[in-house]
């Protein structure tokens, strides 16, 4: 609790100063702040802390106790809230499985927008053999080479094998073949033409 965290560092304050009006000033608070503070510790905890007197502040055997284990405490929390700061700020890495066809135009802009809107995601691409013929080796890579994979949309293949997808894009199957060759003058081929 913050509450708890800024009674325990007020804590701190007046048993190394000795003093509640020195304390105040260190923590840029009010001296009558300072006390309210302490009183609501001394409360919550059921202890006195301190053997208040007119020249200062002085810790109680059970006050001293408490003193060398707040100190562990707020280092503690201090940490803990470092950490979690760091560790907020890490990116988080998503490795897609990548096939020889899986890089349409549409596909590669939905990763690109992901990748802006959320900046700590860190996309990674792997290259992997899902069209190649080796499916049961691309099944194995699942959640330990790669988290997602982005590959031809197969709705046999994903049957076969009891996945589910998500069509992410539509993208025309193009063939490159040299000027010399008799296809390179049509408009469009047939399935007969690629026999």
């Amino acid at each position: 609790m913050v509450l708890i965290n800024d009674q325990l560092t007020t804590f701190i304050a007046v048993a190394e100063s000795k003093s509640f009006n020195k304390a105040a000033s260190q923590l840029f608070i009010s001296a009558p702040g300072v006390i309210k503070q302490i009183n609501a510790l001394e409360k919550n905890i059921h202890v006195s802390l301190f053997n208040r007197t007119h020249s200062g502040v002085t810790l109680t055997p059970a006050g001293e106790s408490f003193y060398q284990d707040a100190k562990k405490l707020v280092a503690a929390y201090t940490q803990s809230i470092n950490h979690a700061q760091n560790l907020a700020e890490e990116k988080q890495v998503v490795k897609i499985g990548v096939g020889p066809l899986a890089t349409g135009v549409g596909t590669n802009n939905l990763w690109l927008e992901i990748s802006q809107k959320y900046p700590n995601i860190n996309f990674q691409f792997i290259p992997c053999s899902c069209a190649l013929g080796s499916f049961n080796e691309f099944l194995a890579g699942i959640n330990s080479e790669f988290d997602l994979v982005s590959s031809v949309y197969d709705v046999n293949l994903l049957r076969a094998y009891s996945l589910t997808a998500t069509e992410l894009d539509l993208t025309p199957l193009k063939i490159s073949v040299p000027i010399q060759n008799p296809l390179s003058n049509k408009k469009r081929l047939s399935l007969d033409d690629l026999k």
